[in-house]
């Protein structure tokens, strides 16, 4: 979805757990954008990218929640291939979480930008204040670097 002219996800408590219960949109790296994710996420219409809209709506929660470990287990599994080992990263999937944090810091991307985009509580009330222009946001997600993924790159 595009808001005010930038490609962004929509992360909605509807879609799963949300650590703040508040939707937010967290612009998309041109990276991403330039690998082919808009093209990915256009075929698979409206709905969820990475499972199956249809099955998750004929599940209870309990059994949701097996959908969405069977759906972090080929996370997993797609990060191993790549040649990620539990020894570099036990747990990848929560890992990205971290990761996102440690870049941030590196590449100096706004404190409270990083909060927001990754759905974490804010130091002050006041930082709750007002909303996040995804301009504003893009332009911090663009200071980190693009990816080589050598098992993406055609020979």
């Amino acid at each position: 979805m595009k808001v005010d002219g930038v490609h962004v996800l929509n992360i909605t408590p509807a879609a799963g757990s949300v650590k703040t219960g508040q939707y937010r949109h967290v612009p998309l790296h041109t990276h991403l954008i330039d690998m082919g994710f808009l093209d990915v996420a256009e075929a698979k219409g409206n709905g969820p990218l990475f499972y199956a809209s249809e099955a998750a709506t004929r599940r209870t929660d309990k059994a949701s929640k097996s959908l969405a470990e069977k759906v972090g287990q080929k996370v997993r599994d797609m990060v191993r291939e790549v040649g990620i080992s539990a020894a570099d990263v036990e747990q990848p999937n929560h890992a990205w979480r971290h990761r996102f944090k440690t870049l941030s810091r590196r590449w100096g991307l706004d404190s409270e930008a990083a909060h927001h985009m990754q759905g974490h509580a804010t130091e002050t009330e006041g930082q709750d204040y007002g909303s996040w222009p995804v301009e504003r946001l893009s332009a911090e997600i663009e200071k980190l670097p693009r990816y080589e993924v050598k098992a993406l790159q055609s020979s």
